[in-house]
């Protein structure tokens, strides 16, 4: 089964995110979090050792996919995958997809035993029904000449 890594650079917002995924899925699915640096975890930054532990912990051969929150939880993550011996590394993926309803998309389909790239797929898709639902979003899509008359 695929595991899923959370990396944000905040602990709290990363072991929250986690748990809530877990609560809200009820999914078998095992899943990390890492965030924050320093002694006690409470300074905001991402760290590539702890993320490379998380990895370690909850590696499988059908895949981890690492969720990051913005920027650097990016570089981090990809270093640490950088540390993991080869035939790791392909198994291993960043995901851009979003850090909340992408996980929850991510936890549901890995439980039900879908390989990384089709879960990767449909994370990524998370935010679509939010999107539609949105009007003012649709329009700024579309170009719509007087969308600020509209809107106004």
């Amino acid at each position: 089964m695929v595991s899923l890594i959370f990396v944000s650079h905040s602990n709290e917002l990363a072991k929250a995110t986690s748990k809530y995924i877990k609560e809200i899925t009820k999914s078998k699915t095992s899943i990390a979090f890492c965030g924050g640096v320093g002694a006690d975890k409470k300074e905001f930054g991402t760290d590539p050792i702890d993320i490379l532990n998380a990895i370690e912990e909850i590696y499988s051969e059908d895949g981890v996919i690492i969720f990051c929150d913005m920027g650097s939880a990016l570089i981090s993550s990809q270093l640490s995958i950088s540390m993991l011996d080869e035939n790791k590394q392909q198994n291993v993926k960043i995901t851009s997809a979003p850090f909340v309803e992408g996980g929850v998309i991510a936890s549901i389909q890995a439980s039900l035993n879908k390989n990384i790239n089709d879960i990767i797929l449909e994370s990524l898709e998370s935010l679509s029904g939010k999107k539609s639902y949105v009007e003012y979003e649709k329009d700024l899509q579309n170009n719509q000449n007087n969308i600020n008359e509209k809107y106004e």
